[in-house]
């Protein structure tokens, strides 16, 4: 009854740390790209409403700048700043993410807990949608498949590798071939551009980087500026004119109703129609546009875009560094010879053939005087580094005796599944 109330405790302890460990890294590397988007999303909402106003493809493009946000968990400025005098205001908030996260469980807890919350609401609006899909009627517009709902939906593209388009049966009933045409070419416009990924994303982003609810707030200012590329994509294909496009906006709105279910890509925009007005102003604005120049200066927005995350992996730690340290002790974790001595020592071997050599003698002098003979001395080494101060895992070896002289293999100890899976874990985190 002993033996398995000490291996259930010793598999709860086991299961215990690792869950902190992970819990530790994703809050420390989250916490972080949340810092960071509080200054990419203001600068962001400072442009678009002020140089780039009266913009379109270029307000579109400033949304671009949360593609880095996700690579700056890692970055060894952080650490390598932190003494310098004038630096440490901009290490400070970086390294205090990391201390609370480790030091803080509730603050891990709740944390965690909201980004779980935040993508079961996302993956439940999903289902919502499905269901609809599922509920309305296959059509024919055009040739082209929608789903015709008996719901008073605005037309609206859902999904991601099969994405689909649906629109309200009254609508289809109503509108002319020439206007139902129109719409149908907008939400393929909102598919070839993309768009139903970049809202994907930033419904993912809002949700792992909750702690910062200007993500949330700001997702109807991404719909709106998607909104004016894709009306103005939609209108040079079709070669509609500005007032005939307004109108058809204004005659489509008449068939949605706010009850209905919201997803990002939707012909009449937002359920409260917030930003109508501005879109209005660029479809009477609207004249024709380059296509050449706008795809050119998409081909340099998207090398450039490669290369600053090029930039910033370059100058961040990698997903794990094996760590030369090698601490000789006992089974208890008392330390004979620390990593630095035993660097130098020149007692730690490293053979062809993946096996570990001690030189006896050279082992001998590093530890204390009075060490005995016939005692069993234990080698920790290869531990993995996440980030400085986060990691675990590694070898352990030992010798059941240190003689004066001669080399002798390590015994090393044969890892089960369940550390061969932590192990795993660890590394690809």
């Amino acid at each position: 009854m002993d033996n398995t109330l000490i291996w259930f405790w010793t598999e709860v302890n086991f299961y215990r740390e690792l869950l902190g460990f992970v819990t530790i890294y994703y809050t420390t590397i989250l916490g972080r790209c949340a810092i960071v988007s509080v200054p990419v999303i203001l600068f962001i909402l400072l442009l678009r409403k002020t140089i780039l106003r009266n913009t379109v493809f270029l307000k579109g493009a400033l949304w671009s700048l949360f593609l880095f946000v996700p690579f700056f968990g890692k970055l060894r400025a952080y650490y390598d700043f932190r003494t310098i005098k004038n630096y440490k205001w901009f290490t400070y908030p970086f390294l205090m993410c990391q201390e609370i996260s480790i030091s803080i469980a509730w603050i891990r807890a709740i944390f965690i807990i909201g980004i779980v919350a935040s993508l079961a609401y996302l993956v439940k609006n999903m289902a919502d949608m499905k269901r609809l899909f599922r509920q309305a009627e296959p059509a024919y517009i055009g040739g082209v498949k929608v789903y015709a709902s008996d719901m008073p939906v605005s037309p609206c593209a859902f999904g991601l590798l099969s994405p689909k388009i649906m629109i309200s049966k009254e609508m289809k009933e109503d509108l002319s071939a020439d206007e139902l045409n129109l719409i149908i070419m907008h939400e393929q416009t909102h598919i070839r551009l993309g768009h139903l990924w970049i809202f994907f994303a930033w419904e993912i982003l809002s949700s792992l980087l909750w702690i910062n609810p200007l993500l949330r707030l700001s997702a109807g200012k991404l719909r709106e500026d998607m909104e004016q590329i894709c009306d103005r994509v939609t209108m040079q294909r079709s070669g509609y004119d500005n007032e005939d496009y307004g109108n058809l906006i204004i005659k489509s709105a008449s068939y949605f109703s706010v009850a209905s279910v919201r997803v990002p890509a939707m012909f009449t925009g937002d359920r409260d129609f917030s930003g109508i007005k501005d879109r209005f102003v660029k479809i009477r604005d609207y004249l024709p546009y380059k296509k050449k120049l706008v795809r050119s200066l998409s081909a340099i927005l998207f090398a450039g875009i490669a290369a600053v995350i090029f930039l910033i992996q370059s100058a961040s730690y990698p997903k794990y560094e094996v760590l030369p340290d090698i601490t000789v002790g006992d089974e208890y974790g008392r330390v004979y010879i620390d990593s630095d001595e035993m660097l130098e020592s020149g007692a730690f071997i490293r053979c062809d053939d993946g096996r570990i050599m001690i030189d006896s003698k050279k082992l001998r002098d590093s530890l204390p005087k009075d060490f005995p003979r016939n005692k069993y001395i234990y080698f920790y080494y290869d531990i993995i580094m996440k980030i400085p101060g986060m990691g675990g895992g590694g070898e352990c070896g030992w010798l059941s005796d240190v003689p004066e002289s001669g080399e002798v293999y390590l015994t090393v100890g044969e890892r089960n599944t369940r550390d061969k899976a932590a192990i795993w874990l660890m590394k690809s985190l």
